[in-house]
């Protein structure tokens, strides 16, 4: 941008303050001749604000991208999270086993680890899905649909696994109803294994904020349309509440209602907040400094803006685990004996692991595309799988526990 430019961009400014429409080229020429001659007349603030916008422009209008691209894409990021999956419902496996057995199967650093290892599975399929709604290659819509049907049928499918499997095994090994009810009421309030229910809630609030409508909600009703969003985020904070409660005993959660309640702390909800908002300011900037909408279309295909977003996401990601610990750490410290406990009632300490996923971000890449193929649908089928052997394994450990108490 020639200094003319800056010049005829200043002017222009102070006369759409003032009121000054219609100048002619002349006139304006005159008054870029007076600034040439007398550059000391803009004010401090002025030449502030043509420095930053220079700053931005230069960072948002470049001829060549850079050329570091991340090698992994979102099929690895879902595969990774898929596994972080697997490993909640060994979680699960251990919980199940702590109501039944004198200890659970593993507990000390190795539970520790897989807690943190857990925490990485909303964080990167939401990544995931957003990489592909920045690439283009799914559209908002679909997704908001495939994580409705997964989040329903997964709730179905526990529901019916527990009530047709589990509670029919406790009664035909001849387990009294007062034992069954406990393992019901236990398995309730700590089964916390439908993260689909986060990734639904997450998406639907990514699409109140990021998509305009194109016959509805126009002009300053848009508002309304964007004030949507707040209700999945209510809903979550209401299913925080209520686990919350449950933890501290007030009340039992019946297992057939927990699957439809969401699961992750409110440090993620705090993550991908600051992500779709980061994503909105981001879009707003380009356009603000002349940029259009197709022109944004393709800035958000650069290298140079999927290495900014792994940039953010990452230092959000280690933000958020500090002031997790420290948290976790003020209220063990100054909770007593029962620090601990009333950290993990409260959910404290499980977004702590969060850091975890800076290595796996910074070597990732939404721009990186992949033809339509079966390795998808594998990788979900893969999920699954695993996920099924968790709960043969939960239902595997019921059998071993009771057959020997008996």
């Amino acid at each position: 941008m020639t200094d003319e430019t800056k010049d005829l961009e200043i002017i222009d400014e102070k006369h759409e303050a003032n009121g000054i429409e219609n100048e002619t080229l002349e006139e304006a020429k005159k008054e870029v001749e007076e600034i040439e001659a007398n550059p000391n007349q803009l004010s401090k603030k002025e030449k502030k604000k043509l420095k930053r916008e220079e700053k931005l422009k230069k960072k948002f209008f470049f001829e060549q991208d850079i050329k570091y691209r991340g090698p992994l894409s979102y099929r690895y990021l879902r595969v990774i999270a898929w596994a972080s999956i697997a490993i909640t419902q060994a979680l699960t496996v251990n919980n199940v086993s702590g109501l039944l057995l004198e200890k659970p199967l593993f507990s000390g650093a190795f539970e520790v680890v897989l807690m943190l290892l857990s925490a990485l599975s909303v964080p990167l399929f939401i990544i995931a899905t957003f990489s592909t709604i920045l690439n283009r290659s799914k559209p908002i819509k679909n997704v908001i649909i495939f994580y409705l049907a997964a989040y329903l049928g997964f709730a179905l499918a526990i529901i019916i696994v527990y009530y047709r499997y589990v509670n029919g095994l406790l009664i035909s090994l001849g387990l009294d109803n007062e034992t069954i009810k406990s393992v019901s009421i236990g398995l309730g309030n700590k089964l916390e294994i439908n993260v689909f229910s986060d990734l639904f809630a997450l998406s639907i609030f990514y699409f109140f904020i990021m998509y305009t409508p194109k016959k509805r909600f126009q002009g300053n009703k848009i508002i309304i349309f964007r004030l949507f969003s707040l209700i999945p985020l209510v809903v979550a904070f209401v299913s925080y509440l209520i686990k919350v409660f449950a933890n501290f005993g007030y009340y039992n959660i019946p297992f057939a209602f927990n699957p439809f309640l969401t699961t992750k702390s409110p440090f993620i909800y705090v993550l991908f907040i600051a992500l779709v908002f980061w994503l909105k300011k981001r879009e707003r900037k380009y356009l603000s400094l002349g940029g259009t909408k197709q022109e944004y279309l393709q800035f958000e295909k650069t290298n140079r803006n999927s290495l900014s977003f792994s940039i953010f996401t990452s230092i959000t990601c280690l933000v958020i685990s500090i002031v997790d610990l420290v948290l976790f750490v003020i209220i063990f410290i100054f909770g007593g004996e029962l620090g601990e406990t009333y950290a993990t009632m409260l959910q404290f300490g499980e977004c702590s692991g969060l850091f975890i996923a800076i290595p796996i971000l910074m070597l990732f890449s939404y721009s990186r595309r992949h033809k339509a193929s079966s390795t998808d649908i594998i990788i979900v089928l893969s999920g699954i799988g695993m996920i099924a052997f968790a709960y043969i394994e939960t239902i595997y450990e019921i059998i071993i526990a009771v057959t020997q108490g008996s």
